[in-house]
């Protein structure tokens, strides 16, 4: 009876292990599915678990997206899925990055852009992070949402993805080249005001032609002018108008961010197509 008792002590520890090790497995693999592949380099990530894209497709998009992402230093990541039942877009889009499951670094300082798109609900979310939350602005975000959303409402996804990265460069280049001014910028200027200089100095030099030389100022005296002996100033009356300052609360061309269930800072926008 002892050994028995002692055998039982020994199974139900070896099922208490077994339990706990299945409860505590990432809750993020609930997101994908089994038959779905992540193609992943170094800076491109494609996951298409709404198999929206034909294999060659996947390649030829993954392939586009390391390409960018080398480029600039930016992970993007094109995620796809048929339903997404405990998380609203935006949450599923930002746990997808910041899971590390599709290969993306994780850090809160780590570049990146991923899309989601949704089936089920026909909606999309392009989260940011690190810089490019300064990359992609509000206002970016639109703009960008414009290049490839017409795409995914027609259906054509592979086309739709394809202007999603050529947006993703697009901006980024214009955002690594904010503070420099191309040399034929400043020519244009340099020639611009020698002509306008030119111009405004030869106008004023023909207006001096019928100009004398007087020797004397008496010729510049005024004769039998008026003659001011005295003079003051009498404050008779007050008037002040106010008028008051409208301010406005506007973005402008910043990001609005948020925080993940990582605890990681996002930016982002998403919608319906």
């Amino acid at each position: 009876m002892k050994g028995l008792f002692k055998n039982k002590r020994i199974i139900t520890l070896c099922a208490g292990m077994a339990a706990a090790i299945f409860m505590s497995a990432p809750l993020c693999n609930e997101v994908y599915a089994q038959n779905a592949q992540v193609r992943s380099g170094e800076y491109g990530f494609v996951y298409d678990d709404g198999d929206l894209l034909t294999d060659e497709e996947e390649k030829d998009l993954q392939d586009k997206l390391e390409e960018v992402g080398s480029a600039h230093d930016v992970q993007i990541a094109v995620v796809t899925t048929d339903s997404y039942s405990q998380y609203t877009i935006e949450e599923y889009a930002d746990d997808m990055m910041d899971s590390g499951e599709l290969g993306m670094a994780k850090g809160n300082n780590d570049a990146g852009i991923l899309l989601a798109v949704c089936m089920d609900t026909r909606e999309f979310y392009a989260s940011t992070r690190g810089e490019a939350i300064q990359i992609f602005t509000d206002n970016n975000l639109y703009s960008l949402e414009d290049k490839y959303t017409p795409y995914l409402s027609s259906g054509d996804y592979a086309r739709a993805f394809d202007k999603f990265a050529d947006g993703v460069d697009s901006y980024c280049t214009a955002y690594e080249n904010r503070d420099k001014i191309p040399a034929w910028k400043w020519f244009v200027c340099l020639l611009l005001g020698l002509l306008f200089g030119g111009i405004t100095v030869g106008v004023m030099a023909s207006g001096m032609k019928n100009i004398k030389q007087n020797n004397s100022a008496a010729e510049y005296e005024q004769k039998n002018n008026v003659r001011i002996t005295g003079r003051h100033d009498r404050f008779i009356r007050k008037s002040v108008n106010r008028t008051r300052k409208e301010t406005e609360n506007r973005s402008g061309g910043g990001s609005t961010t948020h925080r993940s269930s990582s605890g990681n800072t996002h930016g982002g926008h998403g919608g319906h197509f």
